[in-house]
Formats: structure tokens, C-alpha cells, sequence
């Protein structure tokens, strides 16, 4: 395994068609997840994003999240999932600390970046729902459209920062958790030797994209080939439906 977006490389070149994200969303295949992630990573070269830059992603789950992730680590830049439970006050906190380049917020959520925010703002709506115009706001699939799905090649490697996750501040201030792709990769490696994933394992993922858990545990499968189900909200109903 060479880097993080390898992972879904050599699964979109060997199998395009096979399904990585179903559930609740929009459902992609590795093929769709390779080709537009590497939209996103164009787009994000173009915005003028270089290593050490952060994306912010405010949002429940949703496919644009691995869209992002895999764009951003395409780009050379890190991602910073945002807990969309958190009041306005500590958004603008994280915000501030953080100092991301752009925002990607879904739109009910949207409200919660604070007006001085200057970075790029994007805004989605879940499945192919088409999001509100709102005022310093650029839909996604629109800033999206005119980038070529051609892979910048500008990941990051070793002590390269990949995700950059906020604890939960229980006696102060919420505090970066910086992932390095070593780390993550090295989680991946460790674990797949540890459970029978593969092509046709389907793995639940419960647990919010800004917990750790979630990520790594998705990787793993989609390291593996296999696809994940997510849900936007989790209920006992869906989940056992």
C-alpha cells in the first residue's frame, strides 16, 4: 500500500464497477469514487491549495465526505471533520483554530460558519438533492463541474498530515488530533491482518465521520474492496432494516 489514495486506485482500476459507498446518500462505485475525487483535488489545486492546508467538512454522513477525503488527500492536503452537534460559538472556535482554506457544509448545517469565516465556501445537499442559493456559498456539483477527473499525484507520504480531528474539549478547549498517513496506514495494515475483509464484505459504519473510528474502519474496507453503509441518521430502524 503506497499512499491513501492508492487505496481506491488499484480497486478502480481492477474492479471500476464494484459498489464503495450504498446506504443512505448517493451510492458510488470505486470507479465514480476515483474519478470524482480526483475532481475534487483538481479543484482544490486550483483554488490555489498546497500541503499544510486544511478542508473543513461540516456535514452528517454523506458520499461528498469521500469525495473529499480522498480529494484532498490526492491534492496533498488534510481534511478536518467537523462535529455538526456542536453550537455555532464552538464551530467558530474550531474554525479559527483549524483556519481551513475551504468549507463544505451541508446545508442545514451551513448556518453554523460564522460570517467572518473568508475562506471558500461549498455547499451540498444530501443524495441529488440541489442545496438553497444562499449568499457567499457555492453549491458543490456546481464548483465541481468544470474540473477534469485528472489526479494531481500530490499526496503526502509518512509524517504528512491526513486528517486533522478535534477531541471533545470535556475539561477546556477542543484540541486538534493531528492523523498522519503513516499512522493511518500503518492502522489499516495492522488491523486488516486481523479481520477477513474482501470484495464482498459490506461493513456497517455507524459512527460519525469526525470520529476516528468511523474513518478507520472504512478504510480498512475499502482498502479490502469491499463497501461500507452509511446512514445519514442512525436509528435502530434503518439500521436493522
Amino acid at each position: 500500500m503506497g499512499s491513501i489514495p492508492d487505496m481506491i486506485r488499484r480497486t478502480s482500476a481492477a474492479h471500476p464497477d464494484d459498489p464503495a459507498i450504498v446506504g443512505e446518500g448517493r451510492p458510488v462505485t470505486f470507479g465514480e469514487l476515483d474519478e470524482r475525487s480526483s475532481r475534487v483535488a483538481a479543484g482544490l489545486v486550483a483554488l490555489g491549495l498546497v500541503e499544510g492546508d486544511r478542508v473543513a467538512y461540516l456535514a452528517r454522513h454523506a458520499t461528498e465526505y469521500w469525495e473529499l477525503f480522498f480529494g484532498a488527500a490526492k491534492a496533498g492536503v488534510a481534511l478536518v471533520p467537523l462535529n455538526f452537534r456542536l453550537s455555532a460559538s464552538e464551530i467558530e472556535w474550531i474554525l479559527g483554530d483549524a483556519d481551513p482554506a475551504v468549507v463544505v457544509a451541508e446545508e442545514h448545517l451551513a448556518d453554523l460558519v460564522p460570517p467572518a469565516y473568508d475562506g471558500h465556501r461549498l455547499v451540498f445537499a444530501q443524495g441529488d438533492a440541489t442545496p438553497t442559493a444562499r449568499p457567499g456559498w457555492t453549491a458543490f456539483e456546481d464548483w465541481l463541474a468544470p474540473y477534469p477527473a485528472s489526479d494531481p499525484h500530490r499526496e503526502v507520504t509518512g509524517d504528512g498530515l491526513l486528517t486533522l480531528i478535534y477531541s471533545s474539549g470535556t475539561t477546556g478547549r477542543p484540541k486538534g488530533v493531528m492523523t498522519t498517513v503513516a499512522s493511518m496506514l500503518w492502522a489499516v495494515e495492522a488491523f486488516s491482518a486481523q479481520f477477513d475483509a474482501g470484495r464482498d464484505a459490506v461493513s456497517l459504519v455507524p459512527t460519525p465521520y469526525y470520529h476516528v473510528a468511523a474513518g478507520g474502519w472504512s478504510l480498512l474496507a475499502l482498502n479490502a474492496g469491499g463497501r461500507i453503509a452509511q446512514f445519514t441518521e442512525v436509528t435502530p430502524q434503518n439500521i436493522l432494516g
